[in-house]
């Protein structure tokens, strides 16, 4: 295997601050380091050096040692092959234009766009427009550019590419979209996700782009776009569904114990397969979330004990449980114990419907939590709208997120706005004849 500081020498290639980290993460994912993560995820700026980088960690991988399935396998993809071309001329022009990387080509296939080594290492460009040219390789690592742009069907079908070599995949980015692209770079910043690493690299990175030029460019386009494409900021609220969440927080503790004689609502998400169960229980006179429960990997007769004794101690409170796939048998549970249960089945239009509800809660801030409620603020942030293929819009977390404390959030709102705490905030019953009022 070569060097990274040999091939750098050999391109003539003297990488700034943010290159050099994102080819640190490369290399160490070659080498099969320990929580060394796979998936990297870069937005940057215009012309801070993204192709020049993504060159370099193709030949990084391509130069790797054989593995148990053979020499190394690259693949060079983006939304269109015009897009794929800035990088892929490189490499060409270096491989027959630098003496010492000449002498390790095999061969230049033009019609297929594929160049192999004499060590049987292959480089291949495919456009991500046809998602299923994608599959079928079985891949050391992947370079993605413009992954705004490529579909998440593209993405799906390369990720099983990777699986069996446990490949590293770079995909670099302008700071925009709604797509895999957003969600990677969310999960590069979650320490739940160690396979992911994404970073943010303004222009101005690069020592080669003229800081005046930062102020001449945000005079010539809006000032949003000019975050997105120069300042590589991801704009929270774009595609975001619930908007004014910071007037929503108060300096409260984690949890207030109960008042006599007072009564308390409990918004409850129970759990399914891979989800967590989530429990808010409120004060509705006031509008206040009092307490948080998270439970993971409990069955159901355990959740059903835990939210028992949250609402006991909450003065006998009311429960506004999602029953979505649990049938009868948990609400029967709840009920044979004494717990005042409303059962909310929840169809799309019902899901709909509570999440604009509690929209124009947080928007009227009407429902108030503890500021130490990180982990919901986040799935607040993160909650967003797509369009579906169909042309329908929904509102979900973004794939590979939880929305579960979102969920729990809409339920106790609901009961809120229901008089289930004993103040009644709507009268809209047209509107919710599905969902009982007290």
């Amino acid at each position: 295997m070569w060097e990274p500081q040999l091939l750098w020498r050999v391109l003539e290639f003297s990488p700034h601050q943010g290159q050099l980290e994102i080819l640190q993460h490369i290399n160490d994912s070659i080498q099969k380091t320990p929580l060394a993560p796979r998936f990297i995820d870069a937005s940057t700026g215009r012309q801070w050096g993204k192709t020049t980088a993504a060159e370099v960690a193709i030949w990084m991988g391509l130069l790797a040692p054989d593995d148990e399935f053979g020499p190394p396998a690259i693949v060079l993809t983006s939304d269109t092959f015009e897009h794929c071309r800035l990088i892929w001329d490189r490499v060409i022009r270096h491989a027959y234009g630098v003496e010492m990387l000449r002498s390790l080509v095999e061969r230049y296939d033009r019609e297929r766009e594929i160049l192999t080594l004499k060590s049987g290492a292959k480089l291949q460009m495919v456009s991500a427009d046809r998602p299923q040219g994608l599959t079928g390789f079985t891949l050391t690592g992947a370079v993605v550019d413009e992954a705004a742009f490529v579909s998440d069907e593209a993405l799906e079908m390369m990720l099983p590419c990777l699986a069996v070599r446990q490949g590293f995949l770079l995909a670099f980015g302008t700071a925009e979209g709604q797509g895999w692209h957003r969600t990677w770079f969310l999960k590069g910043q979650d320490a739940n996700y160690p396979d992911h690493w994404s970073a943010t690299y303004p222009s101005t990175n690069s020592p080669y782009f003229p800081p005046q030029e930062m102020e001449t460019q945000r005079l010539l386009i809006p000032r949003r776009r000019w975050e997105q494409l120069y300042l590589a900021h991801w704009q929270t609220e774009e595609g975001a569904v619930f908007h004014n969440l910071d007037a929503c927080c108060i300096d409260a503790p984690e949890e207030t114990p109960p008042e006599a004689n007072r009564k308390y609502v409990i918004g409850a998400d129970l759990a399914r397969t891979q989800d967590y169960t989530v429990f808010y229980v409120g004060d509705a006179r006031t509008g206040r979330v009092l307490a948080e429960r998270v439970l993971h990997n409990r069955d159901w007769m355990g959740q059903v004990e835990e939210l028992k004794g949250l609402c006991e101690k909450y003065n006998k409170a009311t429960a506004i449980v999602d029953a979505t796939g649990v049938g009868d048998v948990v609400v029967s549970a709840l009920r044979e114990r004494g717990v005042d249960t409303v059962a909310v089945v929840m169809s799309q239009p019902v899901k709909d419907r509570i999440v604009s509800r509690l929209v124009l809660a947080i928007e009227r801030e009407d429902i108030r939590w503890p500021r130490c409620y990180e982990s919901l603020m986040r799935e607040l942030r993160m909650y967003e709208t797509r369009v579906l293929q169909s042309g329908r819009v929904q509102t979900s977390a973004p794939a590979g997120f939880h929305d579960d404390r979102v969920m729990a959030l809409c339920l106790l709102n609901e009961g809120f706005a229901r008089g289930y705490g004993g103040v009644e905030r709507s009268t809209e019953e047209q509107l919710w004849t599905d969902f009982p009022k007290r």
